[in-house]
Protein backbone atom coordinates (compact mmCIF):
# COMPACT_ATOMS: atom_id res chain seq x y z
CA UNK A 1 0.00 0.00 0.00
CA UNK A 2 1.46 3.74 -1.32
CA UNK A 3 0.46 6.27 0.92
CA UNK A 4 1.81 9.30 -0.61
CA UNK A 5 -0.65 11.77 -2.50
CA UNK A 6 2.11 13.87 -3.68
CA UNK A 7 1.95 13.35 -7.19
CA UNK A 8 -1.70 14.47 -7.10
CA UNK A 9 -1.28 17.37 -4.63
CA UNK A 10 2.37 18.43 -4.14
CA UNK A 11 2.87 22.01 -5.00
CA UNK A 12 6.75 21.26 -3.90
CA UNK A 13 9.06 23.35 -7.05
CA UNK A 14 12.09 21.06 -5.48
CA UNK A 15 14.32 19.68 -8.33
CA UNK A 16 13.85 15.25 -8.63
CA UNK A 17 17.25 14.13 -8.97
CA UNK A 18 17.95 10.34 -8.49
CA UNK A 19 18.98 9.50 -4.89
CA UNK A 20 22.72 8.10 -5.04
CA UNK A 21 25.45 7.34 -2.39
CA UNK A 22 27.40 9.88 -1.67
CA UNK A 23 31.13 8.50 -0.18
CA UNK A 24 31.25 11.71 2.22
CA UNK A 25 27.74 11.69 3.19
CA UNK A 26 27.67 13.54 6.86
CA UNK A 27 25.03 11.77 8.67
CA UNK A 28 25.69 10.97 12.09
CA UNK A 29 22.45 9.69 12.83
CA UNK A 30 19.17 8.44 10.77
CA UNK A 31 16.14 7.03 13.05
CA UNK A 32 12.46 5.83 12.22
CA UNK A 33 9.49 6.21 15.06
CA UNK A 34 6.73 4.41 15.20
CA UNK A 35 4.43 5.45 18.49
CA UNK A 36 1.38 3.63 19.50
CA UNK A 37 -0.79 3.44 22.94
CA UNK A 38 0.62 2.29 26.12
CA UNK A 39 1.70 -2.13 25.95
CA UNK A 40 1.53 -2.13 29.71
CA UNK A 41 2.77 -5.89 29.70
CA UNK A 42 6.14 -4.48 27.81
CA UNK A 43 7.69 -6.12 31.11
CA UNK A 44 6.59 -10.00 30.64
CA UNK A 45 7.75 -10.00 27.39
CA UNK A 46 11.29 -9.05 27.64
CA UNK A 47 12.70 -12.10 27.72
CA UNK A 48 10.98 -12.92 24.21
CA UNK A 49 12.24 -9.90 22.51
CA UNK A 50 15.77 -10.17 23.74
CA UNK A 51 15.86 -14.04 22.06
CA UNK A 52 14.10 -12.59 19.12
CA UNK A 53 16.41 -10.12 18.43
CA UNK A 54 20.05 -11.47 19.97
CA UNK A 55 20.98 -12.56 16.80
CA UNK A 56 20.98 -8.86 15.29
CA UNK A 57 21.10 -6.61 18.57
CA UNK A 58 22.46 -8.55 21.00
CA UNK A 59 23.90 -5.81 23.36
CA UNK A 60 21.08 -5.22 25.34
CA UNK A 61 20.78 -2.15 27.89
CA UNK A 62 17.42 -1.47 30.61
CA UNK A 63 17.40 2.46 30.99
CA UNK A 64 15.13 4.51 32.39
CA UNK A 65 14.46 8.02 30.65
CA UNK A 66 14.87 11.40 32.53
CA UNK A 67 11.93 13.78 32.11
CA UNK A 68 12.60 17.37 33.05
CA UNK A 69 9.65 19.10 34.70
CA UNK A 70 9.54 22.49 35.82
CA UNK A 71 7.38 23.61 38.21
CA UNK A 72 6.43 27.11 40.26
CA UNK A 73 9.64 28.47 37.60
CA UNK A 74 12.25 25.75 39.12
CA UNK A 75 13.30 22.85 37.03
CA UNK A 76 13.56 19.42 38.17
CA UNK A 77 14.10 16.00 36.58
CA UNK A 78 12.06 13.22 37.33
CA UNK A 79 12.43 9.11 36.23
CA UNK A 80 10.66 8.33 33.36
CA UNK A 81 9.25 5.25 31.20
CA UNK A 82 11.47 2.08 30.93
CA UNK A 83 13.52 2.08 28.00
CA UNK A 84 14.99 -1.24 26.49
CA UNK A 85 17.92 -0.65 24.32
CA UNK A 86 19.12 -3.19 21.85
CA UNK A 87 22.14 -2.54 20.10
CA UNK A 88 24.42 -3.92 17.38
CA UNK A 89 27.71 -5.77 18.63
CA UNK A 90 29.43 -2.51 17.08
CA UNK A 91 26.66 -0.05 18.27
CA UNK A 92 26.36 1.27 14.91
CA UNK A 93 22.41 0.61 15.04
CA UNK A 94 20.04 0.08 17.79
CA UNK A 95 16.36 -1.07 18.18
CA UNK A 96 14.68 1.32 21.02
CA UNK A 97 11.96 0.08 22.78
CA UNK A 98 9.16 1.60 25.77
CA UNK A 99 5.73 1.02 26.11
CA UNK A 100 4.54 3.83 23.79
CA UNK A 101 7.19 3.52 21.07
CA UNK A 102 9.42 1.36 19.14
CA UNK A 103 12.25 3.06 17.14
CA UNK A 104 15.38 1.95 14.96
CA UNK A 105 18.61 4.40 14.96
CA UNK A 106 21.66 3.80 12.88
CA UNK A 107 24.94 6.05 12.89
CA UNK A 108 25.85 3.84 9.51
CA UNK A 109 23.43 4.63 7.26
CA UNK A 110 24.11 3.07 3.90
CA UNK A 111 21.25 3.74 2.19
CA UNK A 112 17.02 3.44 2.29
CA UNK A 113 16.66 -0.01 0.85
CA UNK A 114 18.47 -1.39 3.55
CA UNK A 115 17.58 0.74 5.87
CA UNK A 116 13.79 0.33 5.60
CA UNK A 117 14.50 -4.10 5.02
CA UNK A 118 16.01 -3.95 8.99
CA UNK A 119 12.70 -1.34 9.90
CA UNK A 120 10.37 -4.02 7.88
CA UNK A 121 12.25 -6.92 10.13
CA UNK A 122 11.53 -5.32 13.30
CA UNK A 123 8.43 -3.97 13.41
CA UNK A 124 7.52 -7.80 12.38
CA UNK A 125 8.99 -8.73 15.37
CA UNK A 126 7.13 -6.18 17.44
CA UNK A 127 4.12 -7.47 15.95
CA UNK A 128 4.74 -10.70 16.34
CA UNK A 129 5.78 -10.50 19.98
CA UNK A 130 3.92 -7.75 21.78
CA UNK A 131 1.05 -6.98 19.38
CA UNK A 132 0.22 -3.55 18.83
CA UNK A 133 -2.53 -3.06 17.51
CA UNK A 134 -2.60 1.10 16.52
CA UNK A 135 -0.51 3.39 15.92
CA UNK A 136 -0.22 7.13 16.58
CA UNK A 137 2.31 8.73 14.93
CA UNK A 138 5.51 7.03 12.14
CA UNK A 139 7.89 9.40 11.16
CA UNK A 140 11.33 9.45 9.66
CA UNK A 141 14.59 11.63 10.27
CA UNK A 142 18.14 12.61 9.10
CA UNK A 143 20.31 14.17 10.70
CA UNK A 144 22.88 16.33 9.08
CA UNK A 145 25.33 17.74 9.77
CA UNK A 146 27.10 19.30 6.91
CA UNK A 147 31.00 19.85 7.67
CA UNK A 148 33.97 20.76 5.04
CA UNK A 149 37.51 22.20 5.62
CA UNK A 150 36.43 25.38 5.14
CA UNK A 151 33.34 25.89 7.10
CA UNK A 152 34.64 26.61 10.24
CA UNK A 153 32.73 29.99 9.56
CA UNK A 154 29.74 30.72 8.94
CA UNK A 155 30.50 32.84 5.92
CA UNK A 156 31.71 30.11 4.36
CA UNK A 157 28.47 28.34 4.29
CA UNK A 158 26.99 31.14 1.85
CA UNK A 159 29.00 29.78 -0.68
CA UNK A 160 28.78 26.32 -0.13
CA UNK A 161 25.27 25.57 0.50
CA UNK A 162 22.13 27.31 -1.68
CA UNK A 163 21.95 30.86 -0.08
CA UNK A 164 18.03 30.53 -0.23
CA UNK A 165 18.65 28.08 2.59
CA UNK A 166 20.86 30.50 5.08
CA UNK A 167 18.12 33.41 4.32
CA UNK A 168 19.78 37.06 4.58
CA UNK A 169 23.19 37.67 4.59
CA UNK A 170 23.28 39.23 8.01
CA UNK A 171 26.68 39.96 8.53
CA UNK A 172 26.71 42.34 5.54
CA UNK A 173 23.36 43.77 6.48
CA UNK A 174 23.78 44.03 10.30
CA UNK A 175 27.92 43.87 10.30
CA UNK A 176 29.81 41.48 12.85
CA UNK A 177 30.42 37.88 12.68
CA UNK A 178 27.83 35.08 13.20
CA UNK A 179 28.63 32.88 15.81
CA UNK A 180 25.63 30.67 15.86
CA UNK A 181 21.97 30.30 14.14
CA UNK A 182 19.03 28.24 14.18
CA UNK A 183 15.66 28.18 12.98
CA UNK A 184 13.00 25.28 13.13
CA UNK A 185 10.35 25.10 9.53
CA UNK A 186 6.64 23.05 10.84
CA UNK A 187 5.53 22.35 7.13
CA UNK A 188 1.63 20.77 6.99
CA UNK A 189 1.71 19.13 3.56
CA UNK A 190 -0.60 16.38 2.12
CA UNK A 191 0.47 13.18 3.64
CA UNK A 192 2.33 14.57 6.91
CA UNK A 193 4.11 16.58 8.76
CA UNK A 194 7.67 18.21 8.00
CA UNK A 195 9.81 19.49 10.19
CA UNK A 196 13.72 21.38 8.91
CA UNK A 197 15.86 22.74 11.68
CA UNK A 198 19.13 24.19 10.24
CA UNK A 199 21.74 26.25 11.21
CA UNK A 200 25.07 26.92 11.90
CA UNK A 201 26.69 25.51 15.48
CA UNK A 202 29.52 23.94 17.14
CA UNK A 203 30.00 20.64 18.25
CA UNK A 204 27.42 18.37 17.81
CA UNK A 205 23.69 17.81 18.13
CA UNK A 206 24.58 13.88 18.81
CA UNK A 207 25.54 12.15 21.88
CA UNK A 208 28.84 10.39 20.55
CA UNK A 209 29.03 6.76 21.29
CA UNK A 210 31.17 5.32 24.02
CA UNK A 211 35.08 6.03 23.55
CA UNK A 212 34.27 8.28 20.46
CA UNK A 213 35.26 11.93 20.91
CA UNK A 214 32.46 14.82 19.63
CA UNK A 215 33.91 16.87 17.19
CA UNK A 216 34.18 20.63 18.47
CA UNK A 217 34.11 22.38 14.98
CA UNK A 218 31.81 24.35 13.56
CA UNK A 219 29.01 22.70 10.97
CA UNK A 220 25.89 23.78 9.38
CA UNK A 221 22.99 21.04 10.75
CA UNK A 222 20.31 19.97 8.22
CA UNK A 223 17.59 18.34 10.77
CA UNK A 224 14.71 16.40 8.27
CA UNK A 225 11.98 14.81 10.14
CA UNK A 226 8.80 13.86 8.01
CA UNK A 227 5.90 12.37 10.24
CA UNK A 228 2.39 11.14 10.05
CA UNK A 229 -0.12 11.64 13.31
CA UNK A 230 -3.29 9.87 11.80
CA UNK A 231 -4.58 7.29 13.91
CA UNK A 232 -4.56 3.77 12.35
CA UNK A 233 -3.64 0.34 12.17
CA UNK A 234 -0.45 -0.73 13.28
CA UNK A 235 1.50 -1.14 9.72
CA UNK A 236 4.06 -3.32 10.84
CA UNK A 237 5.55 -3.66 7.25
CA UNK A 238 6.13 0.81 6.63
CA UNK A 239 8.83 0.40 4.45
CA UNK A 240 7.09 1.76 1.09
CA UNK A 241 6.00 5.15 3.48
CA UNK A 242 9.58 5.48 4.27
CA UNK A 243 11.15 5.04 0.46
CA UNK A 244 8.51 7.59 0.01
CA UNK A 245 9.82 9.92 2.57
CA UNK A 246 12.80 9.31 2.03
CA UNK A 247 12.52 10.18 -1.92
CA UNK A 248 11.25 13.72 -0.53
CA UNK A 249 13.86 14.09 2.18
CA UNK A 250 16.78 13.99 -0.26
CA UNK A 251 14.96 16.17 -2.87
CA UNK A 252 15.48 18.55 0.39
CA UNK A 253 18.79 17.51 0.87
CA UNK A 254 19.91 18.36 -2.34
CA UNK A 255 18.36 21.47 -3.19
CA UNK A 256 20.60 22.83 0.10
CA UNK A 257 23.41 20.83 -1.25
CA UNK A 258 23.11 22.50 -4.49
CA UNK A 259 25.45 21.73 -7.52
CA UNK A 260 28.63 23.41 -6.44
CA UNK A 261 31.87 22.54 -4.63
CA UNK A 262 30.12 21.26 -1.44
CA UNK A 263 28.30 18.27 -3.56
CA UNK A 264 31.57 17.82 -5.31
CA UNK A 265 33.13 17.33 -1.85
CA UNK A 266 30.25 14.95 -0.69
CA UNK A 267 31.08 13.02 -4.07
CA UNK A 268 34.98 12.72 -2.91
CA UNK A 269 35.59 14.88 -5.90
CA UNK A 270 37.03 17.64 -3.64
CA UNK A 271 39.16 17.90 -1.02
Amino acid sequence: MLYNVLDMHDRATLPRPACERLPNAQLPLVAVQTRFPALPRLAERVPDLREALRRDYPMFSDEKALNIVIRDGRATTEEGNRILRFSSIDLQWAAILAEDFVSLETRAYAGIADFSGRVDALWSTIHRILDPQYQTRIGLRFVNELRHPEGDDYSTWRHLLNPELLGFNASEILGGSVRQTVSELVLERPDGQLILRRGFLRGTTVIPLPGKIAPTSGFFLLDLDYSDTTAGQFDSAPSARLREYNEFLYRIFRWAVSDGEYYGFLQGKSK
